[in-house]
């Protein structure tokens, strides 16, 4: 199981190093973060649809205690190099954030896909769809929480040295 899914991220990994070369050499500067990491989500979880009846016992033996750490680090790598190549470059908190959240959506629809009857899976397509967005509404919300934040801050410190002069405590005036 660890050696198909090592060769199935290599496998990813060069067709999207070719995407991104290919949009490069015609001009294109950045590839649009979300679509570009939706098509290498499913363009990763197809490669599992040919193993779908029998990939619920090869999950099962992936998070075994003694496979779980060489499992995880598989999925680390394999949103690492998505990140990489949607040319990501973060080096803060982001850095982790942003591959943590994408290795949730990736497990979530996998586990999704596999009991997923519908025509060329579109129920599963529509649930990536709906997990990306999730994140990024979230991703949002937390820029907000932070604007709000730092806003207040500085509507606190305002606030706090106008009153500070109206009761004439300005340090100037002492």
């Amino acid at each position: 199981c660890s050696s198909w899914y090592v060769k199935s991220n290599l496998e990813l990994a060069k067709t999207l190093k070719l995407e991104v070369e290919n949009a490069k050499s015609q001009g294109v500067r950045k590839l649009e973060t979300i679509p570009f990491i939706r098509d290498a989500l499913k363009t990763r979880l197809k490669m599992i649809v040919p193993y779908r009846n029998t990939w619920p016992q090869a999950m099962a033996i992936l998070a075994l205690p003694q496979n779980l750490p060489e499992s995880f680090s598989n999925l680390l790598k394999l949103t690492d190099d998505i990140w990489f190549y949607a040319e990501d470059r973060s080096v803060d908190f982001n850095w982790y954030t942003k591959r943590l959240s994408l290795a949730a959506v990736y497990a979530a629809t996998e586990t999704y896909m596999i009991q997923d009857k519908s025509p060329d899976l579109q129920d599963t397509w529509t649930f990536l769809d709906n997990r990306l967005e999730n994140v990024q509404r979230f991703a949002a919300a937390k820029r907000s929480c932070g604007q709000t934040r730092d806003f207040l801050k500085e509507a606190s410190v305002g606030f706090f040295i106008m009153g500070r002069n109206i009761l004439g405590l300005n340090s100037r005036n002492n």
